[in-house]
């Protein structure tokens, strides 16, 4: 059965049809897949921390750099379906740059 499908589709299905993607990737490429989710992970919160510093966004954070950075790593958790979507699409190439790169 569809994943959406048993999650009831809508935003729940897609995101089951998500996370179940990157469960497969995670089996398929191993360490390359979880590289590329951690690097989709820093690169996003480094976004946001770095649009929250520089005023992009208004955001009474307090407690200076360490409210900057939990404000960004919430904002992060909010978008972590995007960043996942983007590393799934990146893994198999970096797994066949990786892989050509060991063979040289």
């Amino acid at each position: 059965m569809d994943e959406t499908k048993k999650a009831g589709g809508g935003v729940r299905g897609w995101l089951a049809t998500v996370n179940g993607r990157v469960q497969l990737m995670v089996k398929e490429y191993g360490a390359v897949a979880v590289v590329m989710l951690l690097a989709a992970s820093a690169a996003n919160i480094a976004g946001f921390y770095a649009a929250l510093s520089l005023g992009f966004a208004e955001a009474d954070v307090g407690a200076g750099t360490g409210g900057t950075l939990a404000a960004a790593w919430v904002a992060s958790r909010a978008t972590k379906p995007l960043a996942n979507i983007a590393a799934l699409a990146l893994t198999p190439l970096a797994a066949r740059v990786w892989r050509r790169g060991r063979s040289s």
